[in-house]
């Protein structure tokens, strides 16, 4: 697994008058080459192409803060990010001291043990249209849009990124250093993605295989906390 998420997805702890409240609230936030994004907005990427998204969502599993290489606060569960959806950009997890916590780390996608373990609910219920089948699993990470660079029907491209089994295991674990002083802040650029993407050629991956894996591994980088 690649141990990459040198990215953003905004992880802010949440503070009142300086002192601080019940939980420390990770928030993952989408962006487009650093900018605000926005679904379904006409967007540029590095070699002038246009692009519109029209749905950008994935999994963050075993999200954990850690202080001096030790775990502080963490939570094993499986949360669905959705940019349409700003309430699940936020995570919550258990109380600890900002200045303490040095370095976070999370996995973009769902493990293989809740794969194979049943039907879940919540944001891992297939009515979610994050499930593929029962031997192919969760989708970790689905962005789809449209691009005149594309032959598809309707110009669209489709990025539907998973798999668990060997040799397709697509999960990535990703880890960051979290700056000092500033509040802890993830964010996603999708256009970092879709620049490792040439969308004359390749417009569609809906099945685990060596693309979708090598895709899954620009993702991961794609999650930084510059500041």
């Amino acid at each position: 697994m690649l141990h990459a998420w040198a990215t953003t997805l905004f992880i802010a702890f949440a503070y009142c008058a300086g002192a601080q409240t019940s939980a420390s609230v990770v928030r993952f936030t989408p962006s487009f080459n650093g900018q605000p994004f926005v679904l379904e907005d006409q967007q540029v990427l590095s070699d002038g192409t246009e692009v519109s998204v029209t749905q950008f969502r994935f999994y963050v599993s075993h999200l954990a803060l850690f202080a001096n290489g030790r775990a502080v606060s963490s939570d094993t569960a499986s949360h669905l990010i959705d940019a349409s959806n700003r309430s699940s950009w936020e995570l919550a997890l258990p109380l600890v001291e900002r200045e303490s916590v040095d370095s976070i780390r999370f996995l973009l996608g769902v493990d293989s043990i809740t794969n194979v373990s049943g039907v879940h609910g919540g944001g891992l219920d297939p009515t979610t249209g994050m499930y593929w089948t029962w031997n192919s699993g969760y989708i970790n990470l689905k962005l789809e849009g449209e691009c005149a660079k594309c032959t598809t029907k309707g110009n669209m491209f489709q990025f539907h990124l998973g798999g668990f089994l060997p040799p397709h295991f697509n999960a990535q674990w990703v880890g960051l250093a979290v700056p000092k002083d500033v509040p802890l802040d993830v964010q996603v650029d999708v256009a970092r993605l879709l620049d490792g993407v040439d969308l004359a050629v390749e417009c569609t991956v809906m099945s685990p295989s060596d693309n979708a894996v090598r895709l899954a591994r620009i993702a991961a980088a794609c999650f930084t906390m510059d500041r």
